[in-house]
């Protein structure tokens, strides 16, 4: 079988089990057969359930992506592996197939036209984190009297926030943790000069507290209440601003929920966004903060 095809299938099986779903291999053999003939009617589908098992051996291998068969002859993608870049990965692949193989299916599929600058430097920089190796990098501040610095930096981490891709690693001239946005990044080199990786260093829980990327530096959680208008409180509902989110009250016109985050900027920007269907109940802080912001926005546009 040729290589594109096998890969296809790969990722078909991963589709068809993603989001919690099952299937028997005779309904995974009736979907694959069916995008077959989709994809290709010329080309015949080789299928034995011995393919098969070698498939999802091979997709646990190649993906880290454990697929168990229940005693009742389900398979289904465990818990601990579902993961949201897979997921993200085949979910593309599967539009790019589609607008490939359905005439004119690229008028019905619509993307974000705004491109995440930068984020060509994200294979350079996953391959200095997996060996160690310290970049030097190019970095630009926003501020525009600002003119680009070199920085020696070893890379932790990377973070994706609003389309946007961010590194985190130590900045090794001033010994002190940094969050450099790839799109303000001119060039990178990488060094033959390696780093010791903390044992401790987690990505997760280096923004755990936080919406976006923006860490005071007084990193204190607050306990924050808001309180939103029931119809924008469905939307809260389905996409939670931060995953410390509670639902403490709720009734016909109101719902009030609960955050433990750190403040910034960013998170004021998210509560903005919303503007008269959310109030701030707490902390006196965070809701002077918004007052400021929102008297500023009255001062520009008045």
């Amino acid at each position: 079988m040729k290589f594109k095809n096998i890969l296809w299938r790969y990722i078909a099986i991963i589709g068809r089990l993603s989001n919690g779903k099952k299937a028997t291999y005779e309904q995974l053999k009736s979907y694959l057969t069916m995008e077959q003939e989709i994809r290709d009617r010329s080309v015949a589908l080789s299928f034995s359930k011995r393919t098969f098992q070698r498939e999802i051996r091979d997709i646990e291998e190649v993906f880290n992506i454990k697929i168990h068969c229940s005693r009742d002859g389900y398979y289904s993608i465990e818990e601990d592996y579902i993961r949201e870049e897979v997921l993200r990965f085949t979910q593309g692949i599967h539009f790019l197939n589609y607008q490939k193989h359905f005439e004119n299916f690229e008028k019905h599929i619509f993307y974000d036209q705004t491109t995440s600058k930068g984020s060509h430097f994200i294979f350079d920089i996953q391959n200095a984190i997996k060996n160690c190796n310290c970049l030097l990098i190019k970095h630009r501040k926003f501020e525009p009297q600002e003119d680009s610095k070199n920085r020696i930096v070893a890379p932790y981490g990377l973070k994706e926030y609003l389309g946007r891709w961010y590194l985190v690693g130590k900045d090794l001239d001033i010994q002190s943790y940094r969050v450099f946005g790839l799109d303000r990044i001119e060039a990178i080199e990488l060094l033959g000069r390696k780093f010791e990786m903390p044992s401790k260093f987690s990505i997760s829980d280096y923004f755990k507290n936080l919406i976006g990327v923006q860490k005071p530096k007084e990193d204190i959680v607050e306990i924050v209440e808001l309180e939103i208008d029931t119809l924008m409180g469905n939307y809260f509902k389905s996409l939670p601003l931060h995953s410390s989110q509670k639902i403490i009250h709720e009734d016909k016109n109101h719902i009030s929920i609960r955050l433990k985050v750190s403040l910034n900027n960013e998170l004021a920007n998210e509560i903005l966004r919303f503007g008269d269907y959310i109030k701030v109940i707490k902390p006196l802080k965070l809701r002077q903060m918004i007052k400021n912001r929102a008297e500023k926005i009255l001062e520009n546009n008045n």
